[in-house]
């Protein structure tokens, strides 16, 4: 962790050039060094509106322990219903087992939630609370409103990770999705709140 925060983060951030690249050690600013988790949660504690996706990427051996860490973390600043895990099939394996950490559908669930939508299958218990769709670049159209609205009928919420234009966005979000994920959070933001 030392290492990851004697990186800055802002290296390639362009606004009227590249203000932050070059920068190393005490010239970089606090607010471009990497978070822990626990600052991150405690950063986040004005914003009871915050809700966090947090992927678990350790080796096997180690995803345990991470699991473990995380729920202590989220035990500890209250979060449980605002923290989703997205999940591998190990991970998921793990979270299922030792924890109610709330999580992501894993690719093969995902794959069983979409055939039981396209075969019409009934309300079924999922072990995940989350389902994480591409908007582009996906072979099904997942993320239509229909397809949305079985997922909500199956007590699930729809994740959506845009292209990241105002159309797209406006788009998921008339469709009902839960959640939408862009990397301009101004676009997003507009039409969020200004429709």
């Amino acid at each position: 962790y030392a290492q990851l925060r004697g990186l800055n983060m802002g290296e390639n951030f362009q606004k009227d050039g590249y203000p932050y690249r070059g920068l190393r050690g005490a010239d970089i600013p606090e607010n471009l060094k990497i978070l822990s988790v626990s600052e991150l949660f405690e950063s986040c504690r004005p914003f009871p509106q915050m809700r966090f996706v947090i992927e678990i990427s350790a080796k096997e051996r180690h995803t345990q322990r991470a699991v473990s860490r995380l729920a202590l973390l989220i035990s500890q600043f209250g979060l449980k219903d605002r923290v989703e895990v997205a999940a591998d099939g190990h991970t998921a394996g793990i979270i299922d087992k030792n924890s109610d950490l709330r999580r992501t559908a894993t690719p093969s669930e995902f794959a069983e939630l979409y055939l039981r939508y396209v075969f019409g299958a009934g309300i079924k218990e999922w072990q995940f609370n989350t389902v994480f769709v591409r908007s582009s670049n996906f072979f099904f159209s997942t993320t239509g409103a229909r397809f949305i609205n079985y997922a909500h009928k199956n007590g699930l919420q729809v994740f959506i990770t845009t292209d990241d234009t105002e159309q797209d966005i406006r788009k998921q979000v008339s469709r009902g999705a839960d959640a939408v994920f862009s990397s301009v959070p101004a676009v997003a933001f507009n039409v969020i709140t200004r429709g």
